[in-house]
């Protein structure tokens, strides 16, 4: 959902140093970072409660950690490769 507004705005961007992206950039990167503040904090809530969480809730209070992370090592190995 977050990458909707960067989307829309891209899409008018004929060539990669057009003025669509010095628009778009800003906007994924902060919804990235809002998105990735609210995993941080639904994370840390779930691995403080843990021991009295069902295994479903544990599932579900860090899978969003989990995937911002995951993206997150995959965009840092795909920088340092290239």
């Amino acid at each position: 959902m977050s990458s909707v507004l960067p989307a829309f705005v891209g899409m008018g961007i004929p060539d990669i140093q057009g003025e669509g992206v010095t628009v778009a950039m800003p906007i994924a990167f902060a919804l990235w970072f809002f998105g990735a503040l609210f995993a941080l904090a639904a994370g840390l809530t779930t691995l403080r409660y843990w021991e009295g969480l069902p295994a479903q809730t544990r599932l579900l209070g860090a899978l969003p950690l989990l995937t911002v992370s995951l993206f997150l090592s995959a965009a840092l190995i795909g920088a340092l490769v290239v």
